[in-house]
């Protein structure tokens, strides 16, 4: 990274793209565009425009496919802008892939997977959970190997699969809707609602739960240390999900970012060798 320049960091999910600027020291207060008024490319190239002027470089996850990284490494490099675009692989930062084709894993599983190890404390492993248009939880151990994970659907993506194939169900505002803690709704588009966004907070505590125990119960067999399993949430449902779930969570919204963030200084490093 060059003097006096930043380093734009962008995580562009399915529905958002998200961004901060990370300047060597610290990472600023991420930002987000919803794209699907727009191409997903415009929204990038906006970005770019924007802030090519006091940045240096990118450092991209993505899952919109390849056809989207052509063109975002494109304009990139039309604005003289160092690019880096994470994929999956075997070994990511500190984090060795569990999956048998590593490249399958979902990059930004992983970059988040690398963000999670880089705030745990010795002797600490951890659960990752996204919920965003998908939900995906992974369990890394406390050496930073990656030991598998579940993808399922999201609070919205539950939401529309329900109406979309159900004919007499009201057409509604989910922000509108009231959410009954304990699933004894009074109406149709609250109960769905409820219903939806309850399964989800189940499904995350039940999933959290086998995988804590594996994780507890894989230490114990190798005599070493007990260790504290940590849940991480972060993803655009967690502020509707946070009040459902009954285990502790530690929320950190800018989790992609942080493993962005690692894996830009790695890049710089190797670079500087």
């Amino acid at each position: 990274m060059s003097k006096n320049k930043k380093t734009i960091l962008v995580d562009c999910g399915n529905t958002y793209l998200k961004w901060c600027f990370f300047d060597g020291a610290s990472l600023t207060q991420q930002q987000r565009l919803f794209h699907a008024d727009t191409s997903e490319l415009e929204a990038f190239k906006s970005l770019i425009d924007n802030h090519s002027t006091d940045c240096d470089s990118i450092v991209m996850v993505s899952v919109l496919g390849d056809v989207f990284s052509s063109g975002a490494k494109r304009l990139a490099e039309n604005a003289q802008l160092n690019f880096l675009d994470v994929k999956s692989e075997k070994y990511l930062g500190d984090i060795v892939n569990a999956y048998t084709e590593p490249e399958k894993l979902g990059s930004d599983r992983l970059v988040a997977m690398v963000g999670a190890y880089e705030i745990l404390e010795n002797n600490e492993a951890c659960i990752v959970i996204d919920s965003g248009t998908a939900t995906t939880i992974d369990a890394l151990d406390n050496t930073g190997q990656h030991l598998g994970g579940v993808i399922f659907p999201g609070f919205a993506l539950n939401l529309k699969g329900l109406s979309n194939n159900t004919h007499l169900l009201p057409d509604f505002d989910v922000d509108k809707q009231q959410i009954q803690n304990l699933g004894l709704a009074k109406n149709t588009p609250d109960a769905i609602a409820t219903g939806c966004l309850l399964s989800l907070a189940s499904a995350i505590d039940g999933i959290c739960n086998k995988m804590k125990s594996h994780i507890e119960q894989a230490n114990q067999d190798s005599d070493s240390r007990n260790i504290i399993v940590k849940r991480i949430l972060c993803g655009g449902a967690t502020e509707v999900l946070l009040p459902h779930l009954e285990n502790e969570y530690v929320c950190q919204e800018n989790l992609i970012m942080i493993g962005l963030k690692s894996l830009s200084l790695k890049e710089q490093q190797r670079k500087d060798d």
